[in-house]
């Protein structure tokens, strides 16, 4: 993903009226993820989209999806996937949260596409109608809901869960300005931590998981887990530093980090070397700290 962005590649998420199976190069010239790489969506159910589109053109709106498609192959579980995944996103009329938003009956709008595409096919089939009243009309499209937007972080870790990685937008990108001027080393370069030793480095990342430990002595430490747009990397904090940045040490935190890379103070004659953190404080802080 950083030398697509290093070559100036926009990849896009999965999208029903674009995506193959596989990685794709648009006529834009840009990266499409495939249908196949969202979890849970299936085999079986990428297949009949993408058949479904080459036989009879591409999917007008999500009405026009859940009339088209098998309903049995495509079922409640793959349409979920497809929109935390960011595949119904070209349908700018309706956002993700919105799929999710349940009415007093505590069916979500997936529910009730899924009853109306079943509908629309009844009639088409010259079936029976549901006894349902507000749904005889197979014909009547449901009202999209209106509600609270998703938080963009939960909104990000849904689409990271489903494809694997950030690609809608990054949990990093209001601070480009602060990684900028305040780092001096992307967390990629800490796979080589020996080429660094005795250096001075800033990084920031994303705190993406966090652990309180206890060690056999019974004295509490910590470890941090951040992710910036190169890689991630695990950091333990041990003693007064653990009780001192303890509080910025929440999944979901932005930081900018500190320190100097030097010889593990436990094990010197292993040659052992580590990124030992001295100050911590979170990115949207960074200006007036530094």
């Amino acid at each position: 993903m950083e030398e697509c962005r290093r070559m100036g590649l926009h990849v896009l998420v999965p999208d029903i009226n674009e995506s193959h199976a596989r990685f794709t190069v648009n006529k834009s010239g840009d990266i499409r993820f495939g249908l196949a790489a969202i979890k849970g969506l299936g085999e079986a159910a990428v297949e009949h989209i993408i058949e479904e589109r080459n036989k009879n053109g591409n999917y007008k709106d999500v009405f026009n999806f859940v009339e088209r498609i098998n309903l049995t192959t495509v079922n409640k579980r793959s349409i979920e996937a497809l929109v935390m995944g960011g595949g119904f996103d070209s349908f700018h009329e309706i956002d993700r949260h919105q799929y999710f938003i349940t009415d007093k009956e505590n069916m979500t709008f997936i529910d009730h596409l899924l009853r109306y595409g079943n509908l629309v096919k009844s009639q088409k089939t010259n079936t029976l109608f549901s006894s349902d009243i507000s749904y005889r009309n197979a014909q009547k499209q449901p009202v999209i809901p209106q509600g609270e937007p998703w938080a963009p972080l939960y909104r990000l870790n849904k689409e990271k869960e489903l494809i694997g990685v950030y690609l809608s937008s990054h949990p990093l990108d209001d601070y480009k300005l602060e990684i900028e001027n305040f780092t001096n080393c992307p967390l990629s370069e800490l796979q080589q931590i020996d080429q660094l030793r005795n250096r001075e480095l800033a990084v920031a990342g994303l705190v993406t998981r966090v652990e309180h430990l206890t060690a056999k002595n019974g004295k509490t430490y910590g470890s941090i887990t951040i992710e910036d747009y190169t890689d991630s990397h695990r950091l333990l904090i041990f003693g007064k530093d653990y009780e001192e940045f303890r509080k910025y040490m929440y999944e979901g935190y932005s930081l900018l980090i500190k320190g100097s890379v030097q010889r593990n103070a436990w094990k010197k004659d292993a040659d052992i070397w580590e990124f030992k953190v001295k100050a911590m404080t979170l990115l949207n802080n960074a200006r007036t700290r530094s």
